[in-house]
């Protein structure tokens, strides 16, 4: 009997989730398309118990059971290598991510291929929930179909580089060789959907909210990150700008300037890992576009001025004070 194709590989890195991974496995399981669709769930080494309930939860879906796939690290080696474990191991004409944390909508799948088939893209794209604990926010796209300009204009969100409300067609991964950047965990879905966004020759998108994404913590996400993090986000973006001139791919100069950009801003807005001079010294390039990106709130871009100009004892300021604003809200 000849083997029945898959249409979508959902592939869900799984580590240190055991208060979530219940509820995104049962979205999972309980989505509205039913065949030719693989979930490949990828253990990466997780010290907790979400291996245990990812399978008993699988167990109740006896129907589902030979879609999936569980595969194991023998140790923990980060976001980026465990989606690209699940990438070769992958059938699909189609990939798309699910982090453990997040749920879905139970028509997501099958409406994303609907509108790949129905507009022969490479990528499809929807809006989603940020799921906040005391509300939750549409975010969607301001465009059908996306263009250089378009590209060229958008910054780095989530929006524009996550790739779990994204379905993008494999071929579009293997022909141009583009995989993810070893030992890159923060940024590293901007280090792999901006080159290929900018491959693809079609990308649409669907503006009902169909993903769920999951915002617990009371501070925004540049409020969290560790210098190391920071650090990841420079090196991605620098290996984005050499991957892009190697190809003589000038025209998207606008995204990865932008890119550049974003990834250094933690040295300035992130009160642990202020770091003025490493600012400056960064893509310095890019130091007089702050006030260029939406984005950015007034008070960053400030900040930003204050240290261009190294007018640092203004600047601690108000650090200080959003440091006190930010212990208030919590």
């Amino acid at each position: 009997m000849e083997k029945t194709s898959i249409d979508i590989s959902v592939i869900v890195p799984v580590y240190k989730v055991e208060k979530y991974v219940e509820r995104c496995v049962r979205s999972l399981m309980e989505q509205t398309l039913k065949d030719n669709i693989e979930f490949i769930f990828v253990d990466d080494c997780s010290p907790d118990n979400s291996l245990a309930i990812l399978q008993e939860t699988i167990r109740q879906y006896p129907q589902r059971e030979p879609a999936v796939t569980i595969l194991h690290h023998d140790r923990n080696q980060g976001l980026a290598a465990a989606r690209q474990t699940g990438f070769a191991r992958a059938t699909g004409k189609y990939i798309i991510h699910c982090d453990s944390d997040d749920w879905t909508e139970p028509q997501l799948y099958e409406t994303l291929l609907h509108a790949a088939e129905q507009h022969q893209a490479d990528i499809v794209g929807c809006a989603y929930y940020a799921n906040y604990p005391a509300e939750t926010e549409i975010v969607d796209y301001p465009f059908d179909e996306e263009t250089l300009d378009t590209i060229n204009r958008s910054e780095p969100s989530l929006l524009y580089c996550a790739v779990w409300n994204k379905l993008i067609k494999k071929e579009l991964y293997t022909v141009n060789d583009i995989r993810w950047f070893e030992k890159i965990n923060m940024y590293e879905d901007v280090g792999v959907t901006t080159r290929l966004r900018a491959m693809s020759a079609k990308t649409v998108f669907v503006h009902t909210p169909l993903y769920h994404y999951n915002q617990e913590n009371c501070n925004a996400m540049t409020a969290r990150l560790s210098p190391a993090a920071i650090s990841q986000q420079i090196e991605c973006a620098a290996l984005l700008e050499r991957w892009f001139d190697e190809r003589g791919l000038t025209r998207f100069k606008p995204q990865i300037d932008a890119i550049k950009f974003f990834s250094k801003l933690g040295l300035l807005v992130v009160s642990a890992s202020a770091d003025p001079r490493k600012w400056r010294q960064t893509f310095p390039e890019t130091n007089a576009n702050g006030w260029r990106y939406e984005s950015i709130s007034l008070v960053n871009k400030i900040l930003i001025t204050l240290v261009r100009y190294r007018l640092t004892v203004l600047f601690n300021a108000i650090c200080k004070l959003k440091r006190i604003r930010r212990k208030q809200s919590c």
